[in-house]
């Protein structure tokens, strides 16, 4: 293994600890709030999720080309620029934020003091992805560190303020923006401290920024359609339960999307300096030894997880099941999307040179799948509204079925780029451990386990999840020689 490979698998590794982190502390925050909060008020707090996400994704049109200049290491000036610009969207964006607020309120007729009171968490939000887009090029395993701190103190909060102090929403709320502010802080010290904010405000590179809109504006639209999914199911069914069977789905989503980023970021920095198709094979096998195993508790145990949260949502099950496909696929196509983009030189001519280039087909062929999923799936989630799960149903398998075709359209694009070989022992793995896990998931009968008491209950859950994982990953290493090289690395690591 070659040190570039090192660094590569070194970083993405970090950030999957800091993923596994995640989930864990993410999974008892869930269960934390979806056993304290009625359906109306988990309802709210999928949309304020939603809507925190939403009005943070145009901080992306300069952090976009910041990621790209530090990655590149630009001068001075660059860090600076983009903060005071994310400092400036952060009024403005707030009357916005409060309209939209009210319009919900009315569609859902309840609920508009309490999407006011994440308004903290919007603004935190902001300023996190700016910080957390340089920061993750450039210093991947403190960032890993940052959501670490993050996410402990999101449990920590949502345990002292849900449970002991009984404020339910506003705790779950308070909860998510002191886990943002925390890893915020941190990252904005990291990047103080690397020097990355200095030189001010420097106005002809945010011009040149503005100038070169449409790149990071198509890149916004992705996410843009992606967090429209809660508010597009609660405008189409109007039904708090549909609202909350996809928000409790949704749950799925983040650590598999997140494996994708946590893959694709080392990549993406990397192949700004120097492309590499080994890199790329190398990323994707990292995603589906890691990401792999993730969906088959996911997939296979879905009743149990979901009853994990609350026995009441045992009926979205299959949401669950429909998400992890769609977030599986999401979270390759985003590795796919990352390397690609990363081969456009267009911008170190300058940002003006064009709206047509390369990495705006890669993006705009991203958006017209999500509008053509949109579109095909609304007319019937319209048909079957008064159902609680259909019409999620319904949205989830459009995106899954344009995802594919997505794939397959990326992966003739990078063939053709760039001399790159599918992680084929990967996916063989892959299919071997997925049989073996839904297998052993059949068999010993804990696909269909209901966690009716937690404390009861989710031991024999926490065995089930132990003995699948030594299952999956005994296949992963007999058949994936990176799985090896990693496990060596390991064992190097710890030794020395």
């Amino acid at each position: 293994m070659g040190a570039g490979e090192v660094r590569l698998v070194y970083s993405s590794i970090s950030l999957y600890v800091s993923l596994l982190w995640r989930m864990a502390t993410s999974i008892l925050y869930t269960i934390v709030v979806a056993r304290r909060l009625n359906i109306g008020d988990y309802a709210l707090l999928g949309l304020s999720v939603s809507f925190s996400m939403l009005f943070s994704l145009p901080v992306n049109q300069w952090a976009y080309w910041a990621q790209r200049a530090i990655a590149r290491r630009a001068g001075s000036g660059v860090g600076s620029t983009g903060l005071l610009l994310t400092l400036l969207y952060s009024l403005a964006s707030l009357p916005l934020y409060i309209a939209v607020a009210w319009v919900e309120s009315v569609v859902l007729g309840y609920g508009f003091r309490g999407l006011l009171l994440a308004v903290p968490l919007v603004v935190a939000m902001q300023v996190h992805v700016y910080l957390g887009s340089i920061t993750s090029v450039t210093m991947p395993s403190r960032f890993a560190g940052a959501r670490i701190a993050g996410d402990t103190v999101k449990l920590l909060a949502a345990l002292t303020l849900v449970t002991y102090l009984g404020y339910k929403y506003p705790g779950a709320i308070a909860a998510l923006t002191l886990s943002t502010v925390t890893s915020m802080s941190i990252m904005l010290l990291l990047t103080y401290r690397r020097g990355m904010l200095r030189g001010g405000f420097e106005w002809p590179l945010a011009k040149s920024w503005i100038r070169g809109f449409y790149t990071p504006l198509a890149r916004n639209m992705i996410g843009i359609l992606r967090s429209l999914m809660r508010p597009i199911v609660s405008w189409v069914t109007g039904n708090p339960a549909s609202v909350a069977y996809l928000h409790v789905g949704l749950s799925a989503e983040t650590p598999l999307l997140q494996a994708g980023s946590y893959t694709a970021t080392p990549l993406y920095s990397r192949a700004l300096r120097k492309p590499s198709g080994d890199d790329v094979g190398t990323s994707l096998g990292l995603y589906l030894i890691f990401a792999g195993f993730i969906a088959a508790v996911l997939t296979g145990m879905a009743k149990p997880v979901v009853t994990t949260f609350n026995p009441a949502y045992i009926g979205a099950w299959p949401v669950m099941v429909l998400v992890t496909v769609y977030a599986f696929l999401f979270g390759v196509i985003g590795i796919y999307r990352s390397a690609l983009i990363a081969l456009d030189t267009s911008d170190r001519k300058g940002l003006a040179t064009g709206y047509r280039t390369f990495m705006t087909r890669i993006l705009e062929a991203n958006i017209a799948a999500m509008l053509v999923a949109y579109t095909a799936a609304v007319p019937l989630m319209w048909v079957y509204r008064g159902d609680a799960l259909a019409p999620v149903a319904i949205l989830l398998s459009s995106f899954i079925a344009v995802y594919t075709v997505l794939l397959a359209y990326y992966h003739r694009l990078l063939s053709k780029r760039l001399d790159y070989r599918p992680p084929h022992s990967e996916v063989a793995g892959l299919v071997l451990a997925l049989a073996a896990s839904y297998s052993y998931y059949y068999y010993s009968g804990a696909y269909s386990i209901v966690v009716t008491s937690f404390l009861r209950d989710v031991w024999g859950l926490i065995l089930h999840i132990a003995v699948s994982g030594v299952i999956f990953y005994t296949i992963m290493l007999a058949v994936s020689p990176l799985a090896r090289r990693i496990l060596r690395r390991g064992f190097l690591m710890l030794s020395g």
